[in-house]
């Protein structure tokens, strides 16, 4: 009896020291799993978080760069360029990175002088009465050639990738593999017919340097010279300078006008000419259509080789005429 005694009395005394055991190993296990918890919590936030700060700063980054890019191209086709002065366009470059987790990406902003081509070819007559009140014919046979491009680019991780490249003042998109290249236009031809009476608008804009590129994130600077510029407008039944003499336009014939464009965008050229002139419901890949005639305008475009041209069919009155040629030099970028 006395020895079970002591047993029981080494249960009693050893007791507490077993009891403090085991709260401090599930205090362990407690710390390890609320550990586990938070470092689960925090994965989870992380791996929603940067794809969707990611993504957005994907998307502000193209939507800039659209802006910037739409803006230069209006500019190329405005008409109030002076030879020898210089216009400069922001241009906003770059990837805003996830803070704190990565920095900032560079994207560039380029010129590219080759891979790009234009030749623009018309003729017209203009009928005009002169000061004295004697009437004149006067003949013009314009020859313009442009070339260069200059696109902006990017890699983007999370959302589809896009170039925007600007062709003889027309903008367009590039999105690589996913889709088919779009235009955003100006289109250097433009034709309406407004009831009969057709007006016809037709520019070319050269420019030049050597190859370029720059990059970084915020912003830079495209410079571009004007080396030469030439504006002509002539309005049926209103007053021009017609060879240097103002004089009252009786009437103007579009003798013969071919526009032809050689590109890797052939297809997104063609899309924008066809859905302008025509109508997208019907609209024919290049690859299953080598020509196709304008609505309600003697014009035609013809594809082939990865060019486009357009075409008159025969010579036609105009009540207004418009051409602008513009030859530019790259400064800076």
């Amino acid at each position: 009896m006395l020895f079970m005694g002591v047993l029981n009395l080494k249960k009693i005394f050893k007791s507490p020291a077993r009891n403090s055991q085991d709260r401090a190993v599930a205090e362990v296990i407690g710390t390890i799993l609320i550990f586990a918890i938070v470092i689960s919590l925090l994965t989870t936030f992380v791996m929603w978080y940067i794809p969707d700060v990611s993504t957005s700063n994907e998307q502000n980054y193209q939507a800039a760069s659209e802006t910037s890019m739409i803006s230069i191209a209006s500019s190329l086709s405005d008409t109030s360029f002076v030879s020898g002065s210089t216009v400069s366009f922001p241009v906003s470059i770059g990837i805003k990175g996830v803070s704190p987790f990565s920095g900032p990406s560079d994207t560039s902003l380029n010129f590219d002088p080759h891979g790009f081509s234009s030749y623009m070819n018309i003729s017209y007559t203009v009928n005009y009465t002169n000061s004295t009140g004697i009437k004149h014919n006067y003949t013009v046979n314009a020859s313009e050639y442009s070339s260069g491009t200059i696109f902006s680019s990017g890699n983007t991780q999370f959302v589809n990738p896009v170039d925007f490249l600007i062709q003889d003042g027309y903008l367009l998109a590039d999105y690589g593999v996913t889709q088919p290249a779009s235009g955003y236009g100006p289109v250097p031809f433009n034709a309406v017919n407004n009831s009969g009476s057709v007006s016809i608008s037709v520019s070319s804009v050269n420019i030049v340097g050597p190859t370029s590129s720059t990059s970084g994130f915020g912003s830079t600077i495209l410079e571009l010279l004007t080396e030469n510029s030439s504006y002509i407008h002539f309005s049926q039944n209103g007053i021009s300078a017609v060879n240097g003499t103002i004089s009252y336009v009786n009437s103007i014939d579009l003798n013969s006008l071919n526009y032809t464009v050689q590109t890797p965008f052939v297809s997104a050229w063609n899309f924008s000419l066809y859905s302008q002139y025509n109508s997208t419901v019907q609209y024919s890949p290049v690859k299953n259509s080598t020509s196709w005639f304008f609505r309600s305008l003697p014009f035609q475009a013809r594809i082939y080789s990865g060019r486009i041209s357009i075409v008159s069919i025969h010579s036609m009155k105009v009540i207004s005429l418009q051409t602008r040629y513009a030859d530019l030099g790259v400064v800076s970028i």
